[in-house]
């Protein structure tokens, strides 16, 4: 290494790009910013974040609430996870709720355990004389149709105090079908209340996009905090210095996904969820890195080994886009 060059020296296997976690902004992220602003200007009590698996949903969430935390005009934003909960009683759905909130559950009724969930959200709301909160509600499609009316029942105690709350719904295309059901019953308070607006979330559909999401690693990345030193440059730093960046690879890495979406025959169009795109990327990077200036760049093959191994190729039906789920 040139003596002119100054990478950070952190522990092997500490990097994000190592560890499998990135989390920059995407075009698709980017929409979702712009939309959650729209929701939370106009006051709105919920809504839906919805995609196939491995779109980005969850890394998109970990991403707003990390970014949230910067800014303290914005109102708190908080994420649960829920899964299918057996016995399906209120009180072990309130548990649930609780633990996800970091509150103890040993013991406690349902009014107990009710109790904890409301104060959690009332203190995070209040907090820093914040009047509202956001709660992002991942895996929403496995909620039973009571346990929405739960959630219900909380917004409106919420509302009754002043608290402006809005409930976002994060999950799978089956909240579509989930929308459309309680539509046919009647059930227009839960979705005028959590699902009358809503917002899809696309992989990557163009070479346009894969650039935007390379440049992150070569602009708006850095770790350690504070080195100065972003993701590609840490990995690259001699080409770095001599001018190189990640997204000069855009084209031949869309090239190489092209390549293999056509030789896996895969039947739908071609639009990468952002797991992919990002493990292609990260192993690009950790099985090429080399600290000199010897690296002849990525070649085609390279791409697509790290496209394979991502596994990108064997992703099959989850690759089915919104409009293609029938």
């Amino acid at each position: 290494m040139n003596a002119g060059i100054s990478i950070p020296h952190i522990p092997p296997g500490t990097h994000p790009v190592e560890r499998n976690q990135v989390l920059l902004l995407t075009p698709a992220i980017n929409g979702l910013l712009n939309t959650l602003k729209i929701w939370l200007e106009g006051r709105l009590p919920g809504g839906l974040i919805y995609g196939v698996p491995r779109v980005g949903k969850t890394r998109a969430i970990r991403y707003l609430i990390r970014e949230n935390e910067l800014y303290s005009e914005f109102v708190p934003y908080i994420s649960v996870t829920m899964r299918k909960i057996e016995p399906s009683t209120p009180r072990a759905f309130w548990a649930h709720l609780a633990s996800q909130l970091k509150y103890p559950i040993e013991k406690g009724t349902t009014q107990n355990l009710w109790e904890r969930v409301y104060l959690k959200l009332t203190e995070t709301a209040l907090n820093d004389n914040k009047d509202g909160l956001v709660l992002f509600i991942n895996d929403a499609q496995k909620l039973t149709e009571h346990q929405y009316e739960l959630l219900h029942d909380l917004h409106n105690i919420l509302d009754d105090q002043n608290i402006y709350a809005c409930f976002v719904l994060v999950g799978q295309t089956q909240l579509l079908n989930i929308r459309n059901g309680f539509k046919a019953v009647g059930m227009s308070e839960i979705v005028g209340r959590f699902m009358s607006v809503d917002y899809c979330m696309r992989g990557i559909t163009n070479l346009e996009e894969l650039s935007f999401v390379l440049e992150g690693y070569d602009e708006n990345s850095e770790f350690p905090k504070e080195s100065k030193c972003s993701y590609s440059q840490y990995f690259f730093p001699e080409i770095y210095q001599c001018g190189w960046r990640l997204a000069n690879e855009a084209s031949i890495l869309w090239q190489a996904f092209e390549r293999v979406h056509q030789e896996s025959r895969m039947a739908c169009k071609l639009e990468i969820p952002l797991q992919y795109v990002v493990h292609a990327i990260n192993y690009g990077l950790c099985r090429n890195s080399c600290r000199d200036s010897s690296f002849p760049g990525f070649s085609l093959a390279l791409w697509k080994q790290a496209i394979l191994n991502a596994g990108y190729a064997s992703a099959g039906s989850f690759l089915i886009a919104p409009e293609e789920v029938g």
